[in-house]
């Protein structure tokens, strides 16, 4: 078994426990539109987010009224209880602040991330890109190119927002008790996260 193959069969753990299709997690990406693709990303880190503040609390009888926590609130106690990273925390913070937006105005059913992207302003803009960091190297290659990192996430908004998203995934599992080895994390984010993206890479190009 490769070391892509058992980090996702840990993640894939989650998701039994979570209630969600086998490879829910990497399928997302290819999922549905931008719209369909923020809203479902959302609800699932919400979802696990609920998951470890449970367990790390100890209290499963707990668990209904947690889950009615709003998520800004869950980051909040993710945080008093140290469970999540300063990255992890501002990810899902940008991540629930593009969702409101997509789901409280309807015509951004149809909007993409392509176009949400461009049309930020300046301190938008570089607020976006430090948001979407989390499990992202500052240069690496795709098919023999090198790519820096910032430029990557404004040109590829989506795939950048799922390996942070990915990659919050897998730190919650750590911390809910899946058994992966602590000091091969920042080795994890990567190995996923580098196939997925040039795979996308190279059928976009196409």
């Amino acid at each position: 078994m490769s070391k892509r193959e058992k980090y996702d069969k840990e993640v894939i753990k989650l998701e039994r426990k979570i209630g969600v299709p086998e490879r829910f997690s990497l399928n997302l990406l290819k999922s549905g539109n931008d719209w369909f693709f923020i809203i479902v990303l959302h609800s699932f880190i919400e979802a696990v987010l609920t998951e470890l503040i449970t367990k790390a609390i100890g209290r499963d009888e707990l668990e209904d009224i947690i889950k009615r926590l709003e998520m800004i609130n869950k980051i909040e106690y993710a945080k008093s209880l140290s469970l999540l990273c300063k990255e992890a925390r501002r990810f899902i913070y940008k991540l629930s602040e593009i969702r409101n937006n997509f789901v409280h105005n309807i015509k951004s059913i149809s909007m993409n991330l392509d176009q949400y992207v461009k049309n930020l302003n300046s301190d938008q803009l570089k607020n976006f890109i430090k948001a979407q960091k989390y499990g992202i190297d500052k240069e690496f290659e795709i098919n023999g190119t090198k790519v820096e990192r910032d430029d990557f996430i404004k040109e590829n908004p989506r795939i950048a927002m799922w390996s942070c998203g990915y990659s919050v995934i897998i730190e919650i599992s750590m911390g809910i008790g899946i058994e992966i080895e602590k000091q091969k994390l920042e080795e994890l984010k990567m190995i996923i996260v580098k196939a997925v993206i040039s795979d996308m890479k190279r059928r976009t190009s196409k």
